[in-house]
């Protein structure tokens, strides 16, 4: 395990994680029996995550495309975010493995 220092140190560990997670793009819009509202949500490249509610089902999918138009590289803080849940997780792993 190597532990990173620096911001530039980070970007690059999450860039080469993003290799192997190319395109998170995805959607899913449901409308549930006797609602009036159809829900959506969409993850974009980056893996962040938004949801909705809309009356049209054309306005859910304006809604997917408005979301990844205006998707955004990750700021410096949700990257150490990710690498901490990251490293949370996989000492959780060791943990119950070695149990």
């Amino acid at each position: 395990m190597t532990l990173i220092t620096n911001t530039n140190q980070i970007r690059l560990v999450l860039d080469n994680i993003n290799v192997n997670n190319m395109n998170k793009r995805n959607y899913n819009i449901t409308k549930y029996k006797g609602n009036t509202h159809y829900q959506v949500y969409v993850t974009d490249s980056y893996g962040r995550e938004k949801g909705n509610f809309f009356t049209e089902l054309q306005e859910c999918y304006d809604f997917v495309y408005k979301v990844w138009e205006q998707e955004q590289p990750l700021t410096d803080k949700e990257v150490k975010q990710k690498l901490l849940n990251s490293a949370i997780l996989n000492c959780i792993q060791l943990e119950e493995n070695n149990n």
